[in-house]
């Protein structure tokens, strides 16, 4: 192998070292959105908390949060409101590199839950930034916007009114 051909394969080494980087933090922000939809369902304030960075910003359909303890408070306002216990499902993920440190994700969820009166049934969507730069991924942003939360007795054939959701719960 001449120089040239020596450089040259060095480029492809690092080019597909910095490709592998780059989908190894997709995949940790990717397993970010499960881990917040399983912590969610665990309604444990410290569960979810421990997936945002201390700065992070949260918005939902209550309002924007600003920091752990705002945040760590929105849950446990929206889940005094909504007693139903819930399972999230994150779909369709779509990742992108901002950065070396940051993802993009933009996720459709769904959810059903139950409380002894009645079971719901909701989706809709998560827009996060995510840091992927320390020991483990954290939430830099998350925006929920709830497309509909309903019970079953109401049901879900008519279209609701844009941003009318009847659930406090942050999804």
């Amino acid at each position: 192998m001449d120089d040239a051909e020596t450089v040259a394969a060095m480029a492809a080494l690092r080019d597909l070292a910095a490709r592998v980087r780059r989908l190894e933090r997709l995949e940790l922000a990717r397993g970010l959105l499960h881990a917040y939809a399983a912590a969610v369902d665990t309604r444990s304030v410290e569960a979810v908390t421990a997936l945002f960075h201390e700065r992070a910003v949260l918005r939902n359909p209550r309002g924007t949060f600003t920091g752990a303890a705002q945040i760590a408070e929105a849950f446990r306002a929206a889940w005094d409101l909504d007693p139903s216990r819930k399972r999230h499902f994150v779909a369709s993920p779509g990742l992108s590199a901002e950065s070396d440190d940051v993802v993009a994700a933009a996720a459709h969820f769904h959810f059903v839950g139950r409380d002894p009166a009645r079971s719901v049934i909701g989706w809709g969507e998560y827009h996060d930034r995510i840091d992927v730069s320390g020991q483990r991924p954290l939430f830099l942003s998350k925006t929920i916007t709830v497309h509909l939360s309903t019970d079953l007795a109401a049901g879900w054939t008519s279209d609701p009114e844009p941003g009318n959701t009847e659930s406090p719960d942050p999804a």
